[in-house]
């Protein structure tokens, strides 16, 4: 049996108590204080905390912060492949697609602080979430056999995907000066999701042009769900 999981937990525990009955004013949880927050990862290495873009919060009173994080993401590129078959030599494949990805989360949050003149500071609070994604893929996949073009299929895949959740925090922070804080928190969101897919294609034979194939799809997908992430440890530098 493991018991550093139990000793882990005891001391924390001890601790968390411990502090509680000492007081605290060497802080920066005051009204109008800013911060930016980063995340601390594995080999305590910083990474980002509640937006990867930016992560932050702003304290409305010494006992309550209103919390954003924005994540802002995208590429385009070109995907270029060839490919053929040892089963049948002549047959060949060649696609040629251009594609879009696009993302943006945006978290908020009011948080409250109380008990910050302890050293451990509780704090918890909720707040909503927006994310939304967009994928589009479009472009020709041509067939060969013996060098010489058989057909030609053009399509185009566009994928929207539309998040709105609430998120819930439990936390603890604690100030290793006045100005900068490490804090672990709990994190849990209900969120609806709706994806819309459109396909379409259009495919065309050497040897009957006039009748192209034409296909037209569209794909629409809702659900509710409850998640519930790891703990979070983070640093707050105060400014």
């Amino acid at each position: 049996m493991n018991l550093k999981p139990v000793f882990v937990t005891a001391a924390l525990f001890f601790t968390f108590i411990y502090a509680q009955g000492k007081t605290d004013s060497t802080h920066s949880l005051k009204a109008g204080s800013w911060a930016l927050q980063f995340g601390i990862s594995n080999n305590f290495t910083l990474s980002n905390f509640n937006g990867s873009t930016f992560s932050g919060k702003y304290h409305l009173t010494d006992n309550s912060a209103i919390r954003v994080g924005l994540t802002l993401s995208g590429q385009t590129g070109d995907r270029d492949q060839s490919s053929s078959t040892k089963y049948n030599p002549s047959a060949s494949n060649e696609q040629s697609k251009p594609f879009e990805d696009y993302n943006l989360t945006l978290k908020t949050a009011y948080l409250f602080y109380p008990n910050n003149d302890k050293q451990i500071k509780l704090y918890f609070g909720a707040g909503p979430i927006l994310g939304w994604s967009k994928y589009e893929v479009s472009g020709t996949d041509n067939n060969y056999q013996n060098d010489t073009l058989n057909n030609s299929l053009t399509e185009k895949i566009t994928r929207n995907n539309l998040q709105v959740g609430l998120n819930g925090i439990l936390g603890a922070e604690y100030f290793l000066t006045s100005y900068l804080s490490v804090h672990a928190e709990y994190s849990a969101t209900f969120a609806y999701q709706i994806q819309k897919q459109k396909n379409s294609g259009e495919r065309i034979y050497i040897y009957d042009k006039n009748n192209p194939q034409i296909t037209e799809s569209d794909i629409k997908q809702t659900s509710w769900g409850f998640y519930s992430g790891s703990v979070l440890f983070g640093l707050s530098v105060y400014l």
